[in-house]
């Protein structure tokens, strides 16, 4: 038997945002597609492999915010805080 320990990478960023990301994730994935672990240093790219357009047309149509491919490289939880920030200042 082996004395490796299997560890998982730090998600204290995405553990602060967990309902955001909860509803994130339930709005923009579909259910055989969402993941299963987001650690902080995760991207959109490290959690989908779905097509980037149609990614960025959920966002839109749940979130009224807009992103580019660009942001498809942002840890989650940046992008999270990103859309976050637009939303609220859509109500206003």
């Amino acid at each position: 038997m082996s004395d490796k320990k299997f560890t998982t990478a730090d998600s204290t960023e995405i553990s602060k945002r967990a309902d955001l990301l909860e509803k994130f994730i339930n709005l923009v994935f579909d259910e055989e597609d969402r993941p299963y672990l987001i650690s902080d240093k995760a991207s959109l790219y490290d959690i989908t492999c779905g097509d980037e357009n149609e990614i960025i047309e959920r966002i839109k149509e749940s979130f009224d915010v807009l992103i580019t491919e660009e942001y498809f490289h942002l840890p989650v939880w940046e992008l999270l805080d990103f859309i976050s920030s637009k939303e609220e200042g859509c109500r206003h």
